[in-house]
């Protein structure tokens, strides 16, 4: 095997840490989200991965660990119905946080695991 050079793409919101935690399998995409609450301003936020417990948002503007929040999310599936779901902020950094899905019925449950 050669070795290969890397590109020039920024791949730290895809490297993992020590210090992970992860409970299932996460599957890389790029899926519009939009919140639920128009009373707190989170700016533009776009899903980097998801897996089915939860999910990783970029955005510029994360919320604290441990607040709660309401979005909607299509994926890039073909399905025309969005996702709504309820989730609870579990990490921050400086590109977005990660969200645990808290409340999300068992047939999208289901569409997520059938997108991977």
């Amino acid at each position: 095997m050669g070795i290969v050079k890397s590109s020039k793409t920024d791949l730290r919101p895809w490297v993992g840490s020590k210090t992970e935690n992860r409970r299932s399998y996460r599957r890389k995409t790029i899926a519009p989200i939009s919140f639920l609450e128009s009373s707190v301003d989170k700016g533009p936020a776009t899903v980097t991965n998801v897996s089915k417990d939860g999910l990783y948002m970029n955005t510029e503007k994360p919320l604290a660990v441990g607040d709660r929040l309401n979005f909607v999310l299509r994926l890039p599936t073909g399905h025309h119905k969005p996702l709504k779901v309820g989730g609870k902020v579990t990490r921050i950094d400086e590109y977005g946080m990660g969200i645990l899905f808290e409340d999300l019925n068992s047939k999208d449950r289901y569409r997520i695991v059938e997108y991977w």
